[in-house]
């Protein structure tokens, strides 16, 4: 249904050791190796953003931009100084155990507490004070509304930070 996040659909054909077998589904299904990034992607090439935060499992975004990419707080000591880094929030498809799949992994974001705090705390520090801007989120998203419940407003709790949404459509305010 239509009200259904991915995240609920996954725990509904999880049980046991199907994880892996719904991971490699979506690892078959989401697999980018070849593809493009697109128009949209090329535009957001051209604005001058140094930290981007992912809700995919693709790695166009990080391709289009030219960027460093991170999945895990493990990745931050190897960060090069450069211009742009994407922190892959929803994980890497290559990685299963970062992996946010069902409900309960955007509760605990990582399935580490050490990793999941080390990328929250980079993150609250990082965000703190900044303007975020959400580009192709459908507010009406059961999805969306797992990433406002669990990581804006649990995670990045306290944070000070500004949000918009830009959408397609008029929608009503965020928080």
């Amino acid at each position: 249904p239509p009200d259904t996040s991915l995240a609920t659909a996954a725990a509904a054909t999880m049980t046991g050791t199907n994880r892996f077998q719904f991971i490699a589904f979506l690892r078959d299904t989401l697999d980018d190796r070849g593809v493009q990034p697109g128009p949209f992607y090329a535009a957001l090439a051209h604005l001058d953003v140094p930290l981007w935060i992912s809700g995919t499992y693709d790695r166009l975004l990080p391709a289009s931009l030219n960027a460093y990419s991170i999945g895990t707080a493990a990745d931050l000591p190897f960060l090069p100084s450069g211009p742009r880094m994407v922190v892959r929030l929803a994980g890497d498809l290559a990685s299963p155990r970062g992996l946010m799949v069902i409900e309960s992994d955007y509760a605990q974001l990582r399935e580490d507490a050490t990793d999941r705090q080390g990328l929250v705390e980079y993150l609250r520090l990082a965000l703190d004070h900044k303007l975020l801007l959400f580009l192709g989120y459908d507010p009406a998203s059961p999805d969306f509304a797992l990433l406002l419940r669990h990581v804006l407003n649990r995670h990045f709790a306290g944070v000070s930070a500004r949000g918009f949404l830009v959408w397609e459509r008029p929608t009503p305010p965020l928080f």
